[in-house]
């Protein structure tokens, strides 16, 4: 329905002549497209993707630095702070990550009875 350039363009940049440049567009061209709902949707859509696309790119990641952290927890020659740092940064992605997926069960709970009301 829209141009692939507009919707990329309005997703690798935040600043409106940065956009202006990336997609070829003048101003009249960005406010009428920042101001149609359908487009910011498609927009923001995108957007989410990448986001989703970026962070199960991470999570391939996550036990191997959990192991990393872990090793350098254990391994004697690290220094008391480090140690101490490693246990702190490990802890603190460990709440971050429960609740991340707390929210995330949560809001598909909340979307699916939604969708059962309709």
């Amino acid at each position: 329905m829209y141009d692939e350039r507009l919707i990329s363009a309005f997703c690798q940049a935040t600043k409106r002549d940065e956009i202006m440049k990336l997609a070829q567009i003048g101003k009249v061209k960005y406010y009428k497209l920042r101001a149609d709902p359908d487009f910011m949707k498609a927009v923001n859509e995108r957007r989410a993707d990448l986001v989703r696309e970026a962070v199960l790119h991470m999570e391939g990641y996550i036990t191997e630095d959990v192991d990393r952290l872990q090793e350098i927890i254990r391994d004697p020659k690290t220094k008391p702070q480090i140690r101490i740092n490693a246990i702190n940064l490990l802890m603190t992605q460990l709440a971050s990550w429960r609740t991340s997926t707390d929210i995330e069960s949560r809001l598909l709970a909340l979307e699916e009875r939604v969708e059962d009301k309709t």
